[in-house]
């Protein structure tokens, strides 16, 4: 399983993406207040960021909202340093290292990322730059 940066426990809540989207992009000013206040008066560790969800806000920012890549690792990165957030800490950073150093896509990263940090042994892939990278 993967490491995460803080303790997860049955009291922390789980962030759906559109939480964190409306926060980000600040494109209904209505929810992305209310986001923020959820995350100003959320205690440490209490909001849990989960892996699928952190794919999909970056999926989200990068084909709907057409952000560049190095805005898109510059607000995944941010959202790494909060204190309410749980989020797989070291697996992300690990991700947004190769995703900054790679032309690859960020699920490809993240299977990287896995791979690089002895989470998974190894990668099944046809494509063949992720095998060679895997490797």
């Amino acid at each position: 399983m993967s490491s995460e940066s803080r303790i997860v426990s049955q009291k922390n809540q789980l962030l759906d993406t559109n939480v964190v989207i409306r926060f980000l992009t600040n494109d209904d000013q209505r929810l992305a207040n209310q986001a923020k206040e959820i995350f100003e008066n959320a205690p440490s560790a209490s909001l849990v960021i989960s892996d699928v969800v952190m794919l999909e806000i970056v999926y989200v920012l990068l084909n709907v909202y057409h952000l560049s890549k190095s805005s898109l690792i510059e607000k995944i990165s941010l959202l790494l340093t909060f204190k309410p957030f749980v989020v797989s800490g070291k697996l992300m950073d690990k991700t947004l290292l190769i995703f900054s150093q790679q032309n690859i896509s960020f699920v490809d990263a993240y299977l990287l990322a896995r791979v690089k940090l002895g989470i998974n042994s190894g990668l099944v892939t046809f494509d063949r730059k992720l095998k060679k990278l895997a490797n």
